[in-house]
C-alpha cells in the first residue's frame, strides 16, 4: 500500500521536473515552433485523460467505503483515495505545462528549455 501512495504521490513531481522517460528522437528534428505546439497538444491530451480519470476514481472510491481490508481492518477507500488525489495534482501539472507553451508558442519565445514536448518548470536546485 505505502508502495502504491509514494508512487502516485511522486507522479506529479516526477511530470512536473520532466523526470519521465522520453523518446526524443523523432521531436529534436522539429523547428521550436512546432515543437510548442506538438507540447501543447500532448499536455491537453495528457490533461484530457488525467480528467477523465478522476472522473472515474471518484466512483473508484466510494465503492472502496463497502470493502473492508483485511490486514488493517479499515475502509479500502482510505488506501484508494490517492488515486483522485494523484489525477488531480497531474491534471494540474498538464495544465501548468499547457499554459507555459501556449504563451512561449503565441508570443514567440523559443529560449525555453524543452524536455521531450514538456518545458522544463524547475531549473536544477529548485524545488
Amino acid at each position: 500500500m505505502a508502495l502504491v501512495w509514494s508512487a502516485l504521490l511522486a507522479a506529479p513531481m516526477g511530470y512536473r521536473a520532466a523526470g519521465h522517460v522520453a523518446i526524443t528522437a523523432f521531436i529534436e528534428g522539429l523547428p521550436p515552433k512546432v515543437l510548442q505546439l506538438t507540447g501543447v497538444i500532448v499536455n491537453l491530451l495528457v490533461g484530457w485523460i488525467c480528467l477523465m480519470f478522476l472522473l472515474e476514481s471518484v466512483d473508484f472510491v466510494s465503492r472502496g467505503s463497502t470493502i473492508m481490508s483485511t490486514g488493517l481492518g479499515i475502509p479500502m477507500s482510505y488506501v484508494y483515495v490517492i488515486v483522485p488525489i494523484a489525477l488531480s495534482a497531474l491534471l494540474l501539472v498538464a495544465m501548468e505545462a499547457t499554459l507555459r507553451l501556449a504563451r512561449a508558442w503565441m508570443t514567440g519565445q523559443t529560449e525555453d528549455v524543452l524536455v521531450g514536448v514538456l518545458p522544463l518548470m524547475q531549473k536544477d536546485g529548485e524545488s
